[in-house]
């Protein structure tokens, strides 16, 4: 069976009206992931797709991405693939308290394969600096970046922002396909 994601992402998610989004311009829409990644059934089924789109998912030993976006999502994905992946989250800044870190998760290691994973993408400032912070964490050794994808893409500049810096970025959805969603299988 086929799922119309773009149609089904404009029915649950999909809003109008006037949001202050984390970068870039108020919107005049919003695509609020969040009603369908904490629905049991619903992630599953956007980790199956994923998987299936980017095969590369196969390979990561390490995958996550900003917190919270790609927290569910990435928990999906490793749940799916059965094996035993390990999964992040990059806050904005570090706790206060506590470990106070800025990487959240298992302990990330020179021979983990990342998988970078962002719900969704405007200018992909959130999505550079959670990369940048895990540079900047884990100086000591290369980090091998086997992809990094966005649920949907805006068309706001990341693609362009990611290449600047040497990491392509992948989408599952263009914003287009959930504003005119008729027609398109995935």
């Amino acid at each position: 069976m086929k799922v119309q994601w773009p149609e089904i992402i404009r029915r649950y998610c999909y809003l109008e009206g006037d949001f202050k989004v984390s970068h870039g311009p108020d919107a005049k829409e919003y695509i609020d992931l969040w009603r369908l990644t904490l629905q049991h059934g619903f992630v599953e089924m956007l980790a199956h797709a994923l998987v299936d789109k980017f095969p590369y998912l196969r390979n990561a030993t390490a995958i996550g991405g900003p917190a919270m976006g790609s927290l569910p999502i990435s928990l999906s994905i490793a749940r799916y693939l059965g094996k035993q992946q390990k999964v992040f989250a990059i806050r904005d800044r570090p706790k206060l308290y506590g470990t106070r870190r800025a990487i959240e998760g298992p302990t990330l290691t020179s021979k983990d394969s990342f998988v970078f994973i962002e719900d969704t993408t405007s200018t992909g400032t959130s999505l550079l600096e959670a990369i940048e912070t895990l540079y900047r964490e884990l100086p000591s050794f290369p980090l091998n970046i086997l992809g990094v994808i966005s649920v949907i893409e805006r068309g706001e500049g990341a693609v362009r922002l990611m290449n600047l810096h040497g990491t392509p970025l992948d989408h599952f959805l263009h914003v287009e396909q959930i504003r005119n969603p008729q027609g398109v299988l995935m």
